[in-house]
């Protein structure tokens, strides 16, 4: 019976921790989320300037957004 009391315990404590658990998880990848957005619209005004300053040369957009993206969140962009 005594086991029975813990194991109940036990996973009414696990339960109650999920959602919280849940919530954490959201909050997080919804910051990331924004940061990414963010990064994503600097580095379009960034192109968008050396374009109207004539400093893109060969460069192309394609390469050069998976640089900036790393330069600003430091992940890679993977191209396909």
């Amino acid at each position: 019976m005594r086991l029975a009391l813990l194991t109940i315990s036990a996973l009414c404590l696990v339960s109650a921790a999920l959602p919280a658990r849940a919530a954490e998880d959201s909050a997080s990848s919804s910051l990331k989320r924004e940061e990414t957005r963010r990064a994503q619209t600097e580095c379009a005004m960034e192109w968008q300037q050396m374009k109207r300053a004539g400093k893109t040369g060969s460069l192309l957009w394609r390469e050069y957004y998976p640089a900036c993206m790393k330069r600003l969140t430091g992940a890679d962009i993977i191209q396909k």
